[in-house]
């Protein structure tokens, strides 16, 4: 119901909560488990992705790629970041490397998790890939899931 008529006048009515559902609530389907499977999946925002993916990406080509960076179009900005690679690369490139394993082992975790609330395999999935790109705010939506779900079953 996006619209309701109340008398004499016409009121719309925006709902907000469209942005907080699953997958499966956004598209029609209100129950998508396969036995006693689950198959919930829910994504970050987009501006998450933007955000961690154009940082990780700017961070790869500090590190790896550092004669290919446009250092002089980003003003002092540039100038600083070039005085970090000319004489820290080495600290850079092992926080670079920690990154990705920490990403990696949250991956690992969401896998564990998605398996102990009995997630479908398509699921796991997706929320390991998720987690494996934005990290910790995918994993805390996971987390929050999971403590429901379980909470639900103690009852």
């Amino acid at each position: 119901m996006a619209e309701t008529v109340t008398s004499r006048k016409q009121e719309k009515v925006y709902r907000t909560d469209r942005f907080k559902r699953s997958v499966a609530e956004t598209e029609g389907r209100k129950d998508l488990s396969v036995g006693n499977q689950d198959n919930f999946f829910e994504r970050v925002s987009v501006l998450q992705y933007i955000v961690v993916v154009f940082g990780l990406v700017t961070f790869e080509m500090l590190c790896f790629q550092t004669d290919r960076y446009p250092y002089e179009l980003l003003g002092g900005a540039g100038q600083r970041l070039q005085y970090l690679t000319s004489n820290h690369l080495g600290t850079m490139r092992f926080v670079f490397a920690f990154i990705v394993v920490v990403h990696a082992l949250e991956a690992t975790y969401a896998h564990y998790q998605c398996r102990n609330v009995n997630m479908t395999g398509s699921a796991t999935i997706k929320w390991m890939v998720q987690t494996f790109v934005i990290g910790y705010g995918s994993l805390r939506i996971l987390n929050a899931y999971c403590e429901k779900k379980t909470e639900s079953k103690s009852r």
